[in-house]
């Protein structure tokens, strides 16, 4: 499914379009060019290498505004409890 996924958004941004997907977000292409001094002298070699570019959705936006960070410690701290684990090792 994800190939076939894939394969859409390749082929719609080839096209220059934008792909929404619904709460998740949009993918576009971006891209730049070096300068010149007069429209004759830009070709096609001026312009850079395109980049994907993702804009998240709403809902992905509104859990990065509740995230909590905070510093890491490296110190190894032990957690003994008896609760068995709900996902045992096979």
């Amino acid at each position: 499914m994800l190939d076939s996924l894939i394969y859409v958004i390749k082929l719609e941004l080839s096209d220059g379009k934008i792909v929404r997907l619904a709460d998740l977000g949009n993918f576009r292409l971006t891209f730049g060019s070096e300068g010149t001094e007069t429209e004759k002298e830009f070709t096609s070699a001026c312009i850079r290498r395109p980049k994907y570019t993702f804009v998240p959705g709403k809902a992905l936006r509104d859990q990065a505004q509740i995230i909590k960070y905070e510093k890491y410690s490296p110190e190894i701290k032990t957690v003994i409890d008896d609760e068995p684990c709900p996902y045992p090792h096979e």
